[in-house]
């Protein structure tokens, strides 16, 4: 597993056991500080020059600009940690950005998956999505739709009944992201994938 940022894997494995795969790459992690600081940068509110909130990126070359040092010493490097895991090993492996472990540790994280993929193996797996995007058909001449509760959709059954393991992630994003952007938590980069080995 290659990480560069402050995305995070972690695994689940059949040892039962949570697994981290990657760690975050904060600019106030010592070993990024030093790198930043050496490079002519500074690190306030643990953002890179008060503005960048990680310290390793594919992009953001505004921070690689510096011609006198290598890639690898610039502010902001593109280096990934690289950790070698048996996948053989894993029950699972959730991919995700930042957002979403300002929400849930890796503990969490596991135990809500482990979960759901158990109610979904036995059949037990319910979800009812919060809202559904519909078109208005009375006033089809407006240019965005408008929400409305399940309950008020005529869906066919099938929308509803036959999960598939992709309503798992989705029903987990429907737990966690934040209803409006008020609230803080839930609201940042809420990116989530979920792995499996094949049996």
């Amino acid at each position: 597993m290659a990480n560069s940022g402050d995305s995070r894997a972690v695994a689940f494995l059949k040892s039962k056991k949570t697994e981290p795969l990657s760690y975050d790459h904060k600019p106030d992690n010592d070993e990024e500080r030093q790198r930043i600081e050496n490079a002519g940068g500074y690190v306030e509110d643990n953002r890179v020059n008060a503005n960048l909130n990680l310290s390793r990126a594919i992009g953001d070359f505004t921070y690689k600009a510096n011609r006198k040092i290598p890639q690898d010493n610039q502010q902001v490097i593109v280096k990934p940690d690289v950790k070698v895991i048996d996948f053989n090993e894993c029950e699972f492996i959730i991919m995700a950005c930042d957002g979403i472990y300002d929400c849930v540790t890796n503990e969490e994280l596991t135990e809500w998956f482990t979960k759901s993929i158990d109610e979904f193996t036995n059949n037990n797996f319910k979800y009812v999505p919060k809202k559904i995007k519909t078109e208005d058909k009375e006033n089809s001449d407006k240019k965005d739709g408008y929400l409305k509760e399940l309950d008020d959709v005529k869906k066919d059954l099938d929308d509803i009944i036959n999960f598939e393991e992709h309503h798992i992630v989705q029903k987990f994003l429907d737990h966690i992201v934040a209803d409006d952007t008020i609230s803080g938590k839930g609201t940042d980069n809420m990116t989530c994938i979920l792995i499996k080995p094949l049996k």
